[in-house]
């Protein structure tokens, strides 16, 4: 037997494959099917149906830009006075 590279490489799919999958699941879905029967109707299991279902949304928006922080920069409160020595922490984005 020959290694393969690790537990999954050999599972992973091209990616026009998954958003044709899909694709295929948002149309049997949205034409009145559950998840289960477009799955049985795929081929797939019901957990690959649902995953999916939801790669083609996930990849069709822009990427974000690597810098952009993923959350707002929340206020710092702290529950007593800074020490006069340590700063309090600040956010690093201006």
């Amino acid at each position: 037997m020959t290694p393969r590279g690790g537990p999954f490489p050999h599972l992973r799919l091209n990616r026009v494959v998954k958003v044709q999958q899909g694709t295929e699941v948002a149309r049997l879905v949205h034409a009145g099917h559950s998840f289960r029967q477009a799955a049985d109707v795929l081929g797939l299991s019901l957990t690959t149906a649902w995953r999916r279902y939801w790669f083609p949304a996930s990849t069709a928006g822009p990427r974000p830009h690597p810098a952009a922080a993923r959350h707002p920069c929340l206020p710092q409160r702290a529950p007593v006075a800074a020490h006069s020595r340590r700063q309090a922490p600040t956010c690093l984005r201006h």
